[in-house]
């Protein structure tokens, strides 16, 4: 479960159960904090540019803008146009960041034996 909530509205707190999704919005200079409940639960992340929803945070557009695999804080992931789209602020996670694999779909869990059924992070999204 991932539990996500912005800090300029302290009521506001959105939980979200394991293999589920929920989209929200987050205006320019708006901070948001994503929390894993249980400290072990990976979380895809997606980010959509609310004035062209074509327009999307790109894992593989980030890494050669900031030169390495992950951001550090105070700096930006990007968008496949290369602009900027969200800013790590703090991050206190345990590990690496999952950006160099392609979010969980039904043809992964297909590989490792799995029905098509399994919840995946694509069909969350979609």
């Amino acid at each position: 479960m991932t539990r996500i909530f912005s800090p300029f509205k302290a009521a506001t707190s959105i939980t979200i159960p394991a293999r589920t999704s929920k989209a929200f919005e987050v205006k320019c200079g708006q901070e948001f904090r994503i929390i894993d409940v249980y400290g072990a639960q990976p979380a895809d992340f997606w980010a959509l540019n609310a004035l062209n929803i074509f327009e999307h945070l790109s894992c593989e557009h980030t890494r050669p803008s900031i030169e390495r695999l992950y951001p550090r804080e105070g700096e930006a992931a990007y968008t496949h146009q290369r602009r900027p789209i969200v800013t790590l602020v703090k991050d206190d996670s345990p590990g690496e960041h999952d950006m160099e694999f392609a979010a969980c779909d039904k043809y992964r869990y297909l590989e490792l034996g799995a029905d098509e059924s399994h919840a995946n992070c694509t069909d969350n999204f979609l």
